[in-house]
């Protein structure tokens, strides 16, 4: 996505867009439509970019399995600065352009924040039961009959339940 910079006057812009994922070249498990919320502070020495993105991600449930779609909605900084890149100066979220730059490219951001925003664990709801382990039946629709006593006996943290029952 590129945001054309050169026409923008000095001071808070704010703009807004809204299309499918493929424009933003997000991959799987993104589907669907997006909605980006810019705001940029344009001044003689710098842009200063905060990005605002929403977007529908299909998961998996690592409990049950099955899969469910989770909004995300994640924001960014980023600073555009007018002058000379600095030798020992390494920040991610600064971007060294010329007073001549005409648009900016936020493709690479959106893309890398909205893979940082897939959770690490993701569930369909948090009270998810998920699959018994014996029998794979779904805890969530229904209880299962297997004998869950003969399975914690031969768990081999059973030796510590019984001494965390016996006090």
């Amino acid at each position: 996505m590129k945001i054309k910079i050169a026409n923008l006057s000095f001071g808070h812009h704010t703009m807004n867009f809204r299309g499918k994922v493929g424009e933003l070249h997000l991959p799987e498990p993104f589907l669907g439509e997006f909605i980006l919320g810019v705001e940029i502070e344009k001044s003689v020495h710098q842009l200063v970019l905060h990005a605002c993105v929403e977007v529908n991600a299909q998961l998996i449930c690592d409990r049950c399995s099955i899969d469910y779609i989770k909004p995300l909605k994640f924001d960014y900084d980023m600073v555009y600065l007018y002058k000379q890149p600095v030798a020992d100066f390494d920040d991610p979220n600064v971007i060294y352009i010329t007073p001549d730059t005409d648009t900016i490219d936020i493709s690479k951001d959106i893309y890398d924040y909205a893979m940082l925003a897939i959770p690490l664990k993701n569930l369909c709801k948090e009270e998810c039961k998920g699959l018994c382990l014996k029998c794979g039946t779904d805890l969530n629709l229904q209880d299962c009959s297997c004998d869950k006593t003969a399975e914690e006996s031969t768990s081999p943290f059973a030796q510590l339940k019984k001494m965390l029952n016996s006090n």
